[in-house]
């Protein structure tokens, strides 16, 4: 069997209003973060713009804005219930993030 070729996929547009859509749907400016994402996954995309009140631009909401604003949340989770006690150093170690800290030099330094 003969492998055939991909097809080639040929932008002919030049200008962005080329391959815009007519009515974009948007998000309010007054809407949570958890909407806005729940909105993109719901209609598959993966940016929106952002409106004021008057229907105006003010923005756009990406999944990249979404997972980079949450990577700069830093969460400790407690240990489960069952842990506590049980090892009076990890416990004290973890709630110090001492381990954590050194992770974190040692990339720091790798860098």
């Amino acid at each position: 069997m003969k492998a055939s070729k991909p097809q080639r996929m040929i932008l002919e547009a030049t200008k962005a209003k080329d391959m815009m859509r007519p009515n974009p749907v948007s998000i309010e400016e007054s809407a949570t973060i958890r909407e806005g994402v729940a909105f993109l996954v719901d209609k598959g995309f993966s940016a929106a713009p952002v409106i004021d009140g008057a229907g105006r631009p003010v923005g756009v909401l990406s999944h990249t804005d979404v997972l980079m604003h949450d990577r700069e949340q830093v969460r400790h989770l407690a240990p489960p219930e069952y842990f506590r006690g049980a090892d009076p150093a990890a416990e004290k170690e973890l709630a110090s993030g001492s381990r954590l800290r050194k992770r974190i030099k040692l990339r720091s330094k790798r860098s």
